[in-house]
């Protein structure tokens, strides 16, 4: 009789014990779940980030290319506004030296016309 409770109480430790170890595995495989878990969106974390690195990168060396088009773009308005300048400043010396060619057009034909008279 001794043994046989002695049995049973073993027996129901044994299974208290083994429930409690499934407990502890079942703990044990939910932090690992979440470990896992924890890696792999890491994992994506440090993908979106080299991604959105080499996006910004290349974004980063348009805006630096666009600059340096900007920058040629003001050098050639620059030179195109010089040159407008130029030509407007001939046009004026032209137009003052042919106002004064038809004003000596002029006077020549009154002193060939005065010349004719006499």
């Amino acid at each position: 009789q001794t043994m046989e409770r002695e049995l049973r109480e073993t027996k129901a430790a044994l299974e208290i014990s083994l429930e409690e170890g499934k407990s502890r595995d079942g703990n044990v495989l939910k932090v690992i779940e979440l470990e896992v878990t924890r890696e792999r969106d890491l994992g994506r974390s440090r993908a979106d980030i080299k991604k959105y690195s080499v996006e910004n990168h290349r974004l980063t060396q348009q805006v630096s290319s666009l600059g340096s088009v900007n920058i040629a773009l003001a050098h050639g308005k620059r030179e195109a506004l010089v040159a407008l300048n130029v030509q407007t400043e001939r046009a004026k010396r032209l137009q003052a030296a042919a106002k004064k060619s038809l004003q000596l057009e002029e006077h020549c034909v009154r002193l060939d016309n005065e010349l004719h008279e006499k």
